[in-house]
């Protein structure tokens, strides 16, 4: 075992031995360890990254996700400075199920992820160093500056509008499908926190819905809300989040077609994706009355 595996068989039991390394996502992505130990055999996913930042918010986002109930890893281990590692690293635990994206779309699915982001609005949070502030999903991300008319007139009329008040609460920040594990159509947990933080519920369920509009059209995003409601007020912010949403994403959608192939949506294209995605922007800016 290298250093980094002998500290992740350490931190499952302290006579753990990793027998099994795999790379579900490609070599550059987490590792699934298969490590045996006198308890039996257990998997679990190591993290490592050339970018600690993002390892330190996974790592204090799965600790809060946990606190919330959010289906979610569990956080094993995190060396935050690599001195037992060998490297900054996490380990959490190994969710089975699949992120594959379903071809049509399923309201019972597109429902639970509702919930799940109602759930996240439950949470109270205070921004610190490891989960910043965010005022919209993935902003530590910054997409080509290249736009579209309607997509400049959405960001004017944004600007114009004062940003909703709601509690500040723990956000996931990247909230989509392909962030979702599913055993048949059952919701088992939500990955890859890196781009958690602390900010307004209206970012992931705007995220989630636009998501939806984008996989399925926009009528799909109506399912996303219905889950929501199931446990929460009715939204009266969500048109300004669905703007949000929407404007946060590139004018050429052809950036995202890559993860969603890799997630099983080889049917969508870029010119699909940006019809639908615009007649979303559409139906967010009549909800306002422009």
């Amino acid at each position: 075992m290298n250093t980094t595996h002998a500290w992740a068989a350490r931190a499952v039991h302290p006579t753990a031995t990793v027998i099994a390394v795999e790379y579900p996502s490609g070599p550059r992505g987490p590792e699934l360890l298969t490590l045996t130990s006198p308890g039996g055999t257990t998997r679990a996913v190591l993290r490592t990254a050339s970018a600690p930042a993002l390892l330190a918010t996974e790592a204090s986002a799965l600790l809060a996700a946990a606190e919330a109930g959010i289906p979610a890893p569990r956080l094993i281990a995190y060396d935050e400075t690599g001195a037992d590692a060998g490297t900054v690293a996490v380990l959490s635990t190994f969710v089975p199920g699949s992120s594959l994206i379903a071809a049509a779309p399923d309201a019972g699915r597109l429902r639970a992820v509702g919930r799940v982001a109602a759930m996240l609005a439950t949470k109270p949070a205070r921004a610190s160093p490891n989960l910043p502030w965010r005022d919209r999903s993935l902003s530590d991300v910054e997409f080509d500056h290249s736009t579209s008319p309607l997509l400049t007139q959405a960001r004017a009329v944004l600007d114009e509008l004062p940003v909703p008040d709601g509690p500040r609460v723990l956000v996931h920040g990247d909230l989509w499908q392909g962030n979702t594990m599913w055993a048949g159509n059952t919701l088992t947990a939500v990955i890859d926190w890196d781009s958690a933080g602390v900010g307004h519920p209206g970012i992931d369920l705007g995220n989630l819905r636009c998501d939806a509009a984008v996989l399925y059209g926009p009528s799909a995003a109506s399912a996303v809300l219905d889950g929501w409601r199931e446990t929460a007020d009715d939204p009266d912010w969500l048109p300004y989040y669905d703007i949000l949403a929407a404007i946060c994403t590139p004018a050429d959608m052809g950036y995202f077609m890559p993860p969603l192939h890799r997630q099983g949506r080889t049917d969508l294209d870029a010119h699909t994706a940006v019809t639908r995605r615009d007649a979303y922007l559409r139906e967010a800016l009549d909800a306002i009355g422009w």
